[in-house]
């Protein structure tokens, strides 16, 4: 694999602006959560104490190429306390979990460990998330952002109404945290109703082979929801 990336923000800063069309490079996004985590009503541990702080404060790398995006955390957790991955994972990309996005077909795969025993591949057509664009500018470390808003609806994809708030770069270099997808641009910080992603570093370089997850049990989005929910 070939990986010559720039190494400076500010030259990435300047790329975007002048519209580029660079198809390979790679992201960091820092994740927070700002909702409390439950562990229904279980007993709280030292470990898992700071298993809950590890997934809920944490740097994930999203790597693009030729319509290919992956999203991962850059450091894996490492924890014996897996099972309580369900009550704070839902269907969001956390933890071990590795999210493949083809853009040119707009599906997406999902490898998930579930229930600390399963390992799933979930696989299906990325969300159709109806974003409005708003006339709002907003400068964020020297990225000039436009607002975009969408009100996503409880389904297969996210377990509650969640409204999302987007500020973005309008260019030819789509990139996006999770499964954020359907904006003209680059996305420099995102917030839901519990979690906030930031653009930490943005850079390019030449082309990489992203290749997608292959061990798991291959399962819908929709057919996951329901092992979800069954488990509860």
């Amino acid at each position: 694999m070939k990986s010559k990336f720039c190494s400076t923000l500010l030259i990435s800063f300047f790329i975007l602006n002048i519209g580029a069309q660079n198809k390979s490079g790679k992201a960091v996004y820092h994740v927070k959560r700002d909702t409390e985590v439950s562990a229904g009503g279980m007993f709280i541990s030292k470990e898992m104490d700071e298993l809950i702080y590890e997934m809920s404060n944490a740097d994930y790398e999203v790597l693009f190429s030729n319509n290919i995006i992956s999203f991962k955390r850059e450091k894996p957790i490492v924890s014996k306390n897996t099972r309580i991955n369900i009550n704070f994972a839902d269907l969001e990309v956390t933890g071990s979990d590795i999210l493949f996005s083809n853009l040119k077909s707009k599906n997406f795969i999902h490898k998930k460990l579930f229930n600390g025993s399963k390992l799933y591949l979930i696989e299906d057509d990325l969300p159709k998330i109806e974003w409005k664009i708003h006339n709002v500018e907003k400068e964020i470390d020297g990225y000039k952002c436009k607002k975009a808003t969408a009100t996503l609806k409880t389904n297969e994809y996210f377990l509650k109404d969640t409204k999302v708030i987007a500020w973005f770069v309008e260019n030819k270099t789509i990139v996006f945290p999770s499964k954020y997808f359907g904006l003209n641009g680059t996305i420099v910080e995102l917030t839901t109703n519990d979690f906030n992603y930031k653009l930490k570093s943005l850079e390019f370089g030449d082309e990489i082979e992203i290749v997608s997850p292959k061990e798991g049990v291959s399962i819908s989005q929709k057919a996951f929801k329901k092992v979800f929910d069954n488990n509860k």
